[in-house]
């Protein structure tokens, strides 16, 4: 309805586009039908982002994507990545844009648990704990059933999910472990620092980044030289032993945990929570995009509720997995009201 090619100046290699009222001459890549069409989908897709019509013919020509067939737009400072088959129908291709639009500045928060079964939760068929926090989540949202991860093992998961490519890239095959056993499995001793992150993609948006809860992409052990997670994109961040910089509330001694810990094990995950909510309540009272790692230690071993502190040989046992696991769902309810409460809900995007 906005956009309307009026007709075609061979000689002068441009094309007539009325979009509103105004009439406007853009030049023209090719002489067949399928480059004027294309540019007319590019025309209409600049124009229902926003973009002045002035300045669309120059982003076409910087991105160099006015092509029988195009792969990016540049909108603003930002570039959209497409592929568009030739003769695809402008208007899907714009609602895809819409629904770029509308994407953004919305919140987005990754919360990657650790060793946690898909048979774990109530919804996907466990019977051993209820989950109800999780059930309802996964009722009012989006179920994956079908899906790969990265790698089998916390580093090289976690090192895929952070740059989007294989971890193998990076050296990082297994779990990150002291200098010597890393060697011996060909392992790298930290995610190399130039790789690219989700969070500095964020960062370069404008968004507020944090990352709180477990890192295991470098320090700890004798890796002492590992890049600080501000490095890799992150504004905030409270992290465990297995990081550049663990919070000493958390370590008190030279390994992952210990009962002299000021956060004993079985209130980190609502402690890592505490400091997500802070941060989402920072960003959005100053009415700040964000992006948020909530990556907490649960549900790895080994299980210490509180009422087993003391009896280190029932920390595996299905006796001990019950109330830890009936904690860390009631942690993830108070942290899904907590977005709720702030009036959060319909603009945040959550990946559990």
């Amino acid at each position: 309805r906005d956009v309307q090619t009026l007709g075609v100046d061979k000689e002068n290699n441009t094309m007539t586009v009325q979009i509103g009222n105004d009439v406007h001459a853009f030049p023209l890549p090719g002489e067949n039908i399928t480059d004027i069409y294309n540019t007319t989908a590019a025309i209409a897709l600049l124009t229902r982002l926003g973009q002045a019509p002035q300045t669309i013919a120059d982003s076409l020509q910087v991105c160099g994507i006015v092509k029988s067939r195009f792969d990016a737009v540049q909108v603003g400072n930002k570039q959209v990545i497409m592929n568009l088959a030739k003769g695809q129908n402008p208007i899907a291709c714009s609602r895809v844009f819409d629904f770029i639009r509308s994407t953004e500045g919305k919140k987005s928060v990754l919360i990657l648990v650790d060793d946690m079964g898909i048979g774990d939760v109530s919804t996907y068929g466990a019977s051993a704990v209820p989950t109800p926090n999780l059930d309802k989540f996964a009722k009012e949202g989006l179920q994956l059933n079908n899906f790969y991860s990265a790698a089998p093992v916390s580093s090289p998961a976690r090192a895929g999910i952070t740059t989007g490519r294989y971890p193998i890239k990076y050296q990082m095959n297994t779990y990150l472990d002291n200098r010597a056993a890393n060697r011996r499995v060909e392992n790298a001793d930290y995610l190399d620092s130039s790789a690219p992150t989700m969070a500095h993609a964020f960062q370069d948006a404008g968004y507020a980044t944090g990352h709180f809860g477990k890192w295991h992409m470098g320090g700890g052990r004798d890796v002492t030289d590992a890049p600080q997670i501000e490095e890799y994109g992150f504004d905030e961040y409270v992290s465990t032993y297995e990081s550049p910089s663990p919070d000493p509330k958390l370590t008190s001694t030279n390994w992952i945990w210990a009962n002299s810990d000021e956060v004993k094990r079985w209130n980190r995950t609502a402690y890592f929570i505490d400091k997500a909510i802070a941060f989402m309540k920072e960003n959005a009272d100053n009415d700040k995009p964000f992006f948020l790692n909530l990556w907490p230690d649960d549900m790895h071993t080994p299980w210490v509720p509180e009422a087993l502190a003391e009896k280190r040989g029932r920390w595996e046992s299905k006796g001990a997995f019950m109330p830890v696991m009936e904690e860390f769902d009631k942690q993830m309810g108070r942290f899904f009201d907590a977005i709720d409460e702030m009036g959060l809900r319909d603009n945040t995007i959550v990946i559990f």
